[in-house]
């Protein structure tokens, strides 16, 4: 018997911004919620043409993009991250993000994952996924250690479930577009909660397409804290 549902609302507005001429990012702040989970850090990033960032070598890296295509420099090689991919990069493995185009800026999602709940993994891999062939329904795109990635595109007023895979676990919700209402809570793009003490999720779209993005992981309570801004640093050379 689970105890009643519990959850706790990041609304957009209530985000970190950092920003300066080339990069902005706006970072949902995790460490105000009563628990941990395997993601310890969620950005929203957006970076000028030609500019890069530079992952942290201490985590696990999640890496989606939502507007135009990433360009990863890792270990002397160079791989594109296209939309409709999700990215991960091993701890260890120092990665510098970059803006490929000379005119159009691009934004990603950068979500930082303990390499314990990921199941270990020391290499980089790819997840490829295709949200209009399963409208209306939360795609899984990567299952791997104690983690779950799915993401899903909603037409308006259409509703589905997610159920929960381990009784241990919660989600954490991102609205990346549109509207979701999730057990009864409306979220707008840029919005994110976590849900616990449940085993599944009523979801419905209030908006034309919404997606959404979730993620499972194991959970437990903590006491609230609030982490440090992210440092960005123009590309001046792209010979690495």
């Amino acid at each position: 018997m689970f105890p009643e549902t519990s959850a706790h609302i990041f609304l957009k507005e209530w985000g970190l911004i950092s920003e300066n001429e080339t990069a902005r990012a706006v970072r949902v702040l995790l460490g105000q919620a009563p628990i941990a989970c395997a993601l310890l850090e969620m950005e929203e990033q957006t970076l000028a043409p030609g500019v890069s960032t530079l992952s942290d070598a201490d985590y696990g890296l999640l890496l989606l993009p939502v507007v135009g295509n990433l360009e990863l420099y890792r270990q002397g090689f160079i791989t594109d991250l296209t939309c409709g991919q999700l990215g991960y990069i091993p701890p260890g493995m120092i990665t510098r993000i970059r803006n490929p185009y000379t005119q159009e800026l691009i934004r990603f999602i950068r979500l930082q994952v303990r390499q314990k709940d990921y199941g270990g993994h020391s290499s980089y891999s790819r997840h490829s996924f295709d949200l209009r062939e399963q409208k209306g329904s939360c795609i899984p795109v990567m299952e791997c250690g104690a983690i779950r990635v799915c993401i899903g595109l909603f037409p308006m007023r259409v509703s589905a479930a997610y159920s929960l895979h381990n009784t241990d676990a919660c989600i954490f919700g991102y609205v990346l577009q549109g509207s979701m209402e999730i057990d009864g809570r409306l979220l707008h793009a840029g919005d994110a909660l976590y849900l616990w003490n449940t085993r599944s999720a009523e979801l419905e779209s209030f908006g034309k397409e919404s997606i959404l993005l979730i993620i499972e992981s194991p959970y437990t309570p903590v006491r609230p804290s609030i982490k440090k801004n992210t440092i960005y640093e123009p590309d001046t050379n792209r010979n690495y």
